[in-house]
């Protein structure tokens, strides 16, 4: 588990479009964290199943990004520990054309 339950924060997103489209959506950090242990998970069980698809798709990874797939993984990890550090800050804010979003953290 990355973040525990009760220090877990909520990332804000707010859009209000033209004319009357509004909608704000949060996101969970506890339940965004979670969800991304499960799929770690599930890709070491698929590693275990299927090693020759398994090899076939770390090296499109690492020739794509030119890093390896536990880095990547690694620096997700570390996304979501400093954005529960971030609370009460506004990541973007963006007002253009009657266009407004906004990310915040919570």
């Amino acid at each position: 588990m990355l973040i525990n339950r009760r220090n877990a924060g909520i990332i804000i997103i707010k859009y209000r479009g033209k004319g009357k489209i509004r909608f704000t959506f949060p996101i969970s950090l506890y339940s965004f964290s979670e969800l991304f242990e499960a799929f770690k998970d599930l890709l070491e069980v698929m590693t275990f199943i299927f090693p020759k698809q398994n090899k076939i798709i770390i090296n499109k990874v690492l020739n794509e990004t030119g890093l390896p797939f536990s880095n990547i993984i690694e620096m997700i990890h570390q996304i979501l520990s400093e954005l529960k550090l971030l609370r009460g800050t506004t990541l973007l804010e963006v007002d253009f054309d009657e266009v407004y979003i906004k990310v915040s953290v919570y």
